[in-house]
Formats: structure tokens, C-alpha cells, sequence
């Protein structure tokens, strides 16, 4: 997937050099278990068009879906 100059993923400030976090501490951390040992996360983000390889991508409870709810899998 490219970004043009002007999608959110490239307006969005960034760190150069991102510091990589086992998405089992992650889920560690929300009580969340069984998840992939080897997989690492280098960012997080809400908005669907701003995902970059790395990013753990995050769905919030919103009012323009009701009754939708976030699941883990």
C-alpha cells in the first residue's frame, strides 16, 4: 500500500526510529491471551487510513456504529 504526500499515515508525525514492543507485552497488559510471541508493534493508530506496517490498529467504540463491538482474534 503507497501513501500520497497528502493521506493521514504521511501528515502524522512519526518517530524515526521507532521503538519496537512484543505485541504479547501489549496484550499481556490488557488481559488479552494466547497472542504470537514474535510479533512486534511499532506504532498504534485508530484511523483505519493512517496504518503503517507495524502499527497495531485500534478500533474505538463510536457513535456512528452502535451496537458494534471491538473484538480480538
Amino acid at each position: 500500500m503507497s501513501h500520497t504526500e497528502t493521506s493521514p499515515a504521511v501528515l502524522l508525525p512519526r518517530p524515526e526510529r521507532p521503538r519496537t514492543v512484543p505485541i504479547a507485552s501489549i496484550a499481556e497488559l490488557l488481559g488479552i491471551p494466547g497472542t504470537p510471541a514474535d510479533v512486534l508493534v511499532t506504532g498504534i493508530t485508530h484511523s483505519h487510513s493512517a496504518v503503517l506496517p507495524g502499527d497495531l490498529y485500534v478500533i474505538l467504540p463510536d457513535s456512528r456504529a452502535p451496537g458494534l463491538r471491538p473484538t480480538c482474534t
